[in-house]
């Protein structure tokens, strides 16, 4: 091995210009590759920062017999699947939704998000002043006119107020009680939006029109999640889902008729970008590998 790395010290001290040429191209091909296999890892394979066990999460999305593609998932199903489903560890519901906020001399439109109760808990984020969501509070109409809110909006709006919990923020016409500010850095669950706000389920009407949803089969608005036990494929998760569906079918035939499931990896989720963003990474991907390593291997070999 000394011998080798003698003899390779004596061919790069006989042409530095080349050697430093190939080093250098090495290492800008291997330093794009680095970054783009990082920017996979980050915004497809664990696209929610803060978020615990990302591996173990899986889209749920709805099918209909006949059709392709996807859709969401009626609250009472989601309820349903909470309580027959024995493989999962957590369902967590979720829809995206907005307000418009005056900030300062403007109003904007904000992104947030209608979630279960158990939502925080679930992806391992707590509240840095305050609380999340308690048990109960997802449930009844606008029955809990309550929101968490971001690092973003607690900084932006209230200034860091360090005595925000409790005080009141107007949304869409109703007063919230603030209960709690989320850390920096997290952002929701949603792929391409920033959340600044997150209210229970139960507050649906209040965010879409008036029209109750929450009792109704036959209504999909839930893009949820489910985290396996551990242990638990996602086969054998699908397989179990897919079961309670079946009775649902037969139990709710009005609503049910032809209705299934499906669940997603994360880069995979239909109800964002990420399917977007991997058609684009695995180009992306693929010319930055070809380009750099091609360039690399010229100059290596010109310098050999």
């Amino acid at each position: 091995m000394f011998q080798d790395l003698r003899f390779g010290f004596r061919m790069l001290r006989r042409s530095p210009g080349f050697s430093l040429l190939a080093i250098l191209c090495l290492t800008l091909g291997i330093g794009a590759n680095a970054a783009v296999f990082s920017w996979i890892e980050g915004i497809l394979l664990r696209p929610f920062p803060l978020v615990a066990d990302q591996d173990r999460l899986f889209a749920v999305g709805g099918t209909n017999r006949g059709t392709s593609g996807s859709d969401d998932v009626s609250w009472p199903d989601f309820l349903d699947f909470q309580r027959s489903c024995t493989l999962a560890d957590a369902f967590i519901a979720e829809k995206i939704t907005g307000t418009t906020l005056s900030i300062g001399d403007r109003a904007e439109r904000v992104p947030g998000s209608m979630v279960s109760a158990n939502y925080f808990d679930a992806i391992g984020v707590h509240a840095m002043l305050g609380r999340g969501f308690e048990p109960g509070e997802d449930a009844g109409r606008n029955a809990h006119p309550v929101v968490v809110i971001s690092y973003q909006m607690w900084q932006n709006r209230f200034r860091g107020d360090p005595a925000i919990v409790g005080k009141t923020q107007p949304l869409n016409g109703l007063p919230f009680t603030i209960i709690g500010v989320m850390p920096e850095g997290f952002y929701g669950t949603f792929v391409g939006y920033a959340f600044q706000f997150w209210v229970p389920a139960s507050m649906q009407p209040q965010f879409d029109a008036g029209v109750y949803k929450l009792e109704d089969r036959g209504q999909g608005w839930i893009e949820g999640f489910v985290r396996p036990k551990r242990g638990v494929t996602i086969e054998q998760a699908q397989a179990e889902m897919s079961s309670v569906m079946a009775r649902f079918e037969n139990d709710f035939p009005e609503t049910n008729r032809g209705r299934g499931v499906r669940l997603f990896p994360l880069w995979q989720t239909p109800f964002n970008n990420a399917g977007a963003l991997l058609r684009r990474s695995a180009s992306r991907l693929s010319w930055s590998s070809r380009c750099c390593s091609s360039r690399a291997l010229m100059s290596a070999t010109s310098c050999l």
